[in-house]
């Protein structure tokens, strides 16, 4: 029985990394990564989709783990009368931030790196991305609100499809 739970357990987990990769191949907008027996993918950031990249971050990070560094500030640095508890918060919070930076550079169209400040802190490197990035709210419902006006029902799908697609831009406009 303890045989049978382990493959299967082994399987399911290289099954899923492997749809997870292919996913990757297939979309080539994304990034997968594996993390405390985790997987989770970010869509690549790529300039005009900051709101739904920022989306896949806080969720992967959150996902995987490791968003301390993400939610919390530096701690102090580790010295000679630091106490077991701190210095295992310090490297619990090195790691994360260390895996949060690779995962948010690794999902950042090449291109775009370029023009970003180098830091060794997750948070600021996160803010750095969001003053550059962010989508204004005004140009954003222009932009809903030009898909709203402009949307038909095509006749492919169904009409209720249709009408919960207007309700869902509508839902967006208000918020």
């Amino acid at each position: 029985m303890n045989i049978a739970y382990f493959v299967f357990k082994h399987i399911h987990i290289i099954i899923t990394h492997i749809i997870y990769v292919l996913q990757f191949l297939l979309l080539f907008s994304a990034v997968c990564f594996s993390v405390n027996n985790s997987t989770v993918s970010i869509e690549v950031l790529t300039g005009s989709n900051y709101k739904k990249w920022k989306q896949y971050i806080e969720f992967a990070m959150g996902i995987a783990d490791i968003n301390l560094a993400m939610i919390s500030d530096r701690p102090a640095d580790i010295t000679n009368t630091s106490s077991i508890a701190e210095r295992e918060h310090y490297a619990k919070w090195e790691r994360s931030n260390r895996l949060c930076l690779m995962a948010m550079k690794r999902s950042i169209s090449e291109h775009l790196l370029g023009g970003l400040p180098e830091t060794n802190d997750a948070r600021e490197f996160f803010a750095a991305v969001g003053e550059r990035y962010q989508v204004s709210s005004n140009a954003e419902a222009g932009s809903l609100m030009s898909e709203l006006t402009g949307l038909r029902y095509d006749g492919l799908g169904g009409v209720r499809e249709h009408i919960l697609r207007m309700v869902h831009l509508q839902s967006k406009l208000r918020a």
